[in-house]
């Protein structure tokens, strides 16, 4: 590969890998959106099933972090102009559900 093949600042190719790149980004962060998904419904139900515990009193605090976690990635998400992917945070709270069973 010589310097002739490799794109410049501003360039068509530039432009492609820089999509590229934010559409691996949207990928990460959806796959990310699921598992907080997951992992906040998770935090919540225990908290709830312990409520009363000294198993419960530590879960609360621990649930509401989970769901301000996500909430910032949604909030970055927006910021970025990534849309969030339904059928992946839906997949996410099946598989929770499931998983409870």
């Amino acid at each position: 590969m010589s310097a002739s093949d490799v794109p410049r600042a501003g360039t068509a190719g530039t432009r492609q890998a820089g999509r590229l790149r934010l559409d691996l980004l949207g990928i990460y962060l959806n796959d990310h959106l699921a598992g907080s998904t997951v992992g906040t419904n998770r935090a919540r139900y225990l908290a709830r099933a312990t409520r009363g515990t000294p198993t419960g009193e530590a879960l609360e605090p621990v649930a509401r972090e989970i769901a301000q976690d996500r909430q910032s990635l949604l909030d970055i998400m927006a910021r970025l102009g990534v849309p969030a992917r339904r059928y992946k945070v839906l997949a996410g709270r099946a598989a929770e559900l499931a998983g409870r069973l």
